[in-house]
């Protein structure tokens, strides 16, 4: 009797052994599927994340290359009454030193850096790289080119087609041209040059924003 319970009980122990093995193994496998779960997710957030930061950056990719920007440019309309003053404000800045980059009379001007402070002293926005001049207000013969009319360079005459510097027309219609303009050459500042052998070679065409 006493050797019957003796097997019984190592049979029951078995059986226990067995269920908390197999309950071991099913808590194994949820904790496989769970981490999977995890980084799945994980995975998941991370392509969301970074397709978040990417798209701000197209948009401003797509606003820099935007042409209806340098359309803008093109729409600009200026009272002819305001060419005088134009003319004089920027006189007054002759002498001032020839500095790359420069934009404050305190410290220099470049070339265009010259020309966006004079009208932006009248409240003209005007565009920041030398390309859109081309396109600027509307292009007139130099026999039309008055006072606050943009002439425009190249820095070689076999590169007529880049925008290398500007001037603002000092001169009445009909006068010899003269301009205005901030040079990196024997002046080294703010001058105002004739429309010489040596220009006439490099002139592109001339601009007027005036209605």
């Amino acid at each position: 009797m006493v050797e019957f319970n003796k097997i019984r009980l190592i049979f029951f122990l078995g059986l226990m052994i067995s269920f908390l093995f197999a309950c071991d193994e099913k808590r194994k496998k949820s904790n496989i599927i769970a981490a999977k779960q995890i980084i799945s997710d994980t995975a998941t957030n991370e392509y969301i994340e970074t397709d978040t930061i990417e798209k701000p950056i197209s948009k401003e990719i797509e606003t820099i290359i935007d042409p209806t920007s340098i359309n803008d440019f093109k729409n600009i309309a200026i009272p002819k009454s305001e060419a005088e003053s134009i003319v004089n404000f920027a006189k007054t800045l002759v002498k001032t030193p020839y500095v790359y980059g420069g934009k404050d009379p305190k410290t220099g001007f470049d070339n265009l850096g010259f020309i966006n402070y004079v009208f932006n002293h009248f409240k003209i926005n005007l565009p920041p790289n030398n390309i859109n001049y081309k396109t600027i207000g509307k292009e007139i013969s130099i026999n039309e080119a008055s006072k606050g009319d943009f002439i425009l360079f190249s820095n070689s005459d076999s590169l007529k087609n880049k925008v290398s510097y500007i001037g603002i027309i000092t001169s009445e219609k009909g006068m010899p041209i003269e301009f205005i303009y901030a040079t990196s050459g024997k002046a080294k500042s703010v001058t105002i040059s004739t429309l010489n052998s040596y220009y006439q070679k490099r002139f592109i065409a001339i601009r007027s924003l005036f209605k």
